[in-house]
């Protein structure tokens, strides 16, 4: 395996501890490869990074003084979300030449990097042959806290209202509600309305023109499923008894 590594790879890192990060941010290409990629100890995996997407954790945790200093240890290198394709492995469902999207967790980090070992606790998995890994890079932490949002909480048919319709975690909402046979209804802004139309939403309610609040009381629909993404409007939730059925479940 060490002969198939460089020396050094490119990654995206720091070294300053304070500041924002997009003004420490530096690219390299003499970073020291990432720990165990030339020894994996059992059930890990050394992956050749082809995307990598950041999220608002990626850079927001970097920016806290206490969690730089406690947490970080330079030079470090950001990115949760990723897909690639699998180098080496001694995990037991995945093989050489595999192509995997997966996330790492903080403070871990390391996807703006040429290469990643993912342990146990940072699972990836295989990518169905017809997913580009350019889009499944996206989908690590937005794609799974919409689907954990939504799933638990529908059945086909359910009514589902998406606050934030599209941004990161609604996009991907609108469309894993669509899938599983909900009635989605979206707010987002007009310029956005085609946007989720075109994800899946059967209605939208522009927030711009329309207070959503009142919209909702008009409409009398009732809801199933209420997904808060924003949470910038706290009446919301609190008149929320007025559409959202006395089964319901209200997220944020």
């Amino acid at each position: 395996m060490a002969a198939t590594l460089p020396s050094h790879m490119k990654a995206s890192q720091w070294t300053s501890a304070s500041g924002r990060i997009e003004k420490r941010l530096k690219y390299t290409t003499s970073a020291e490869p990432p720990k165990h990629a030339h020894s994996l100890p059992p059930d890990h995996t050394l992956e050749k990074v082809a995307y990598a997407s950041i999220n608002l954790a990626d850079y927001k945790l970097a920016e806290i003084p206490l969690v730089n200093r406690f947490f970080f240890k330079t030079p470090a290198t950001p990115g949760i979300d990723y897909a690639g394709t699998v180098v080496a492995t001694t995990s037991p469902h995945l093989k050489p030449g595999d192509r995997v999207l997966g996330k790492t967790q903080p403070p871990v980090f390391g996807a703006a990097a040429e290469y990643l070992v993912i342990t146990p606790a940072y699972s990836c998995v295989p990518l169905p042959d017809e997913v580009e890994l350019e889009q499944a890079a996206c989908v690590g932490v937005a794609g799974l806290t919409a689907y954990k949002s939504i799933a638990p909480f529908v059945k086909p048919g359910s009514k589902v209202l998406i606050n934030g319709g599209s941004g990161e975690v609604g996009a991907f909402g609108v469309q894993i509600g669509k899938a599983l046979d909900c009635t989605v209804t979206a707010t987002c802004s007009g310029n956005n309305a085609e946007f989720c139309r075109g994800l899946g939403a059967h209605s939208v309610i522009d927030y711009r023109s329309t207070p959503v609040v009142e919209a909702l009381k008009r409409s009398g629909v009732q809801y199933d499923l209420i997904v808060d993404n924003v949470f910038e409007e706290p009446q919301l939730y609190w008149q929320a008894h007025h559409y959202l059925k006395p089964s319901g479940v209200y997220i944020r």
